[in-house]
């Protein structure tokens, strides 16, 4: 017998309740017969991975060592055994020590025969799913339903579960040729995308539009994630005594997708840097607040030159993501600032920078991608934003998969060298605003609090604990084809943060 078999008891409670859905890309299935087979706890639809035949449950640690739930099922036969005990339809079920990422066995039975066998496994991890009738594709976004099922005390001391239409595409540069694929996804208030709809998903912002990324290039799938929580920590948007509810970065929450009844592994979900999250007043008619994205590396974005500009969303490298290029092209702001920092003087620069830039932001900045060694994020993935008309701009971090160690071919790097472009080396020359002394001050207050190194490597070690309770790991190796293991990519990060640390420790006081 099963060694859980002696941790169940079983008692009976008929209760009323309703059908869920689902279904899978490529089976090509209409959308509204989702709902064939099932199992549901409390109400709850467990999600389903074909592959393994398994059922997959988000439970919160607080509901392990006494969780009762109501067990309702559609299999169209007499009965489930579940680890050897039969489980009448709508019974509670007791698990006394409940395990996580341990199988538990479920039978089907025909009368007297058994006609399969699935497993029902617990995590304490959120679980997404994506029904879909048509391919997801990189642009449009297509017609989907998506499941969330939250291992999230409610009012009621249960999980819950809420479902969205959703538009969704594949998201991406590098990335679209990645074989596992990052997305992001609109809630809709129908299939016809007739309105929009915000919703606080997983407890973050409220909101319609989502990123679920797919870190796949990072093998500790955590780098981003990590970068965001240091960087929420010590920098915000300058406009904060505005607008208090601002955020100079995103949140994210940790998930698994499953797309179709098909397990795609682990995903972060991500909220989206954009005018709502930065808090930037409306634009209208030339005023209110810009925000352009650095896309691609060039001369341009790295500050080193200037160029006449095009009719386009995209000039080189940069891309004008608010206001919509088509509805308002307006490239104005972002020219004349990159014009000021590669033609002015030096005298120019120094006296004036601060009309153009939030110096603090800009300390901060280059601190923070010089701790993380983020190469990328100097001339490419960076976004500059202004409030209004009558603000400066400020800097946003955005993509840092490929730092802490490593670059975008996955390779590690050299704890060594600075990370620097024109605008930071003329800041340097010129000392504008005191800026070394900036520099020093703030890196030695960091150094003592939030860059502490078991407050750094903490937050690797929390994740890392998450996916290893969960089994993440294992699966993402199993479903993706890569070799690692992120307890040997936990200990690297370390080594390189305490060799990094000493490094720029000596470099920022010998300013």
């Amino acid at each position: 017998m099963n060694r859980n078999c002696n941790r169940i008891i079983v008692a009976f409670l008929f209760v009323v309740s309703f059908l869920l859905t689902s279904c899978y890309k490529e089976d090509i299935i209409d959308i509204e017969q989702y709902n064939k087979n099932f199992i549901k706890l409390n109400d709850i639809k467990c999600a389903f991975d074909k592959n393994s035949n398994t059922y997959y449950y988000p439970i919160n640690k607080l509901n392990i060592n006494n969780f009762q739930p109501i067990v309702e099922y559609k299999f169209n036969n007499d009965k489930i055994i579940l680890n050897g005990l039969d489980i009448k339809n709508n019974a509670i079920v007791i698990f006394n020590e409940l395990l996580i990422n341990e199988p538990y066995i479920i039978k089907i039975v025909n009368g007297k025969n058994i006609v399969n066998e699935y497993n029902l496994v617990f995590l304490t991890i959120p679980i997404i799913e994506v029904f879909t009738y048509t391919d997801i594709i990189d642009e449009p976004k297509k017609h989907a339903i998506i499941r969330i099922s939250e291992p999230i005390l409610n009012t009621y001391n249960k999980e819950f579960q809420y479902e969205f239409n959703i538009g969704i595409e594949i998201r991406g540069g590098i990335s679209l040729g990645y074989d596992k694929k990052s997305y992001s996804f609109e809630l809709w208030t129908d299939e016809f995308k007739s309105g929009k709809i915000n919703y606080p998903i997983l407890d973050l912002r409220n909101d319609d539009d989502w990123i679920i990324d797919g870190m796949y290039l990072d093998s500790a799938r955590m780098r981003n994630r990590v970068s965001f929580d240091i960087w929420n920590k010590i920098n915000n948007v300058p406009h904060i005594y505005r607008e208090p509810d601002a955020i100079n970065g995103i949140n994210g929450k940790f998930v698994i997708l499953l797309i179709n009844n098909k397990y795609q592994g682990l995903y972060c979900l991500n909220e989206e840097i954009d005018r709502k999250q930065l808090k930037l007043r409306e634009f209208y008619n030339s005023y209110g607040g810009v925000i352009y994205k650095g896309t691609g590396w060039s001369d341009v974005t790295r500050f080193n030159s200037i160029d006449e500009l095009v009719d386009s969303d995209f000039w080189l490298g940069w891309e004008q993501k608010y206001p919509d290029y088509d509805q308002y092209p307006y490239w104005k702001p972002l020219y004349e600032v990159i014009d000021f920092v590669v033609n002015s003087t030096d005298d120019e620069f120094k006296n004036e920078i601060s009309n153009y830039f939030n110096i603090k932001n800009l300390v901060d900045y280059f601190i923070y991608v010089n701790l993380i060694k983020a190469s990328d994020n100097v001339g490419k993935n960076q976004i500059l934003a202004r409030y209004d008309e009558n603000s400066t701009f400020f800097f946003v971090p955005w993509d840092m998969d490929c730092t802490w160690g490593r670059i975008f071919t996955t390779e590690k790097i050299s704890y060594l060298h600075i990370v620097t472009n024109n605008l930071f080396d003329r800041l340097l020359s010129t000392n504008a605003n005191n800026y070394k002394n900036m520099l020093k001050v703030r890196w030695n207050e960091l150094n003592e609090t939030t860059f502490n190194i078991d407050s750094l490597i903490n937050h690797y070690y929390n994740y890392m604990n998450l996916f290893n309770e969960n089994g993440l790991i294992e699966k993402e190796i199993e479903c993706w084809d890569q070799n690692f293991k992120i307890e040997n990519e936990i200990n690297y990060i370390k080594w390189w943060i305490e060799n990094r640390k000493e490094y720029l420790n000596t470099y920022f006081n010998d300013l």
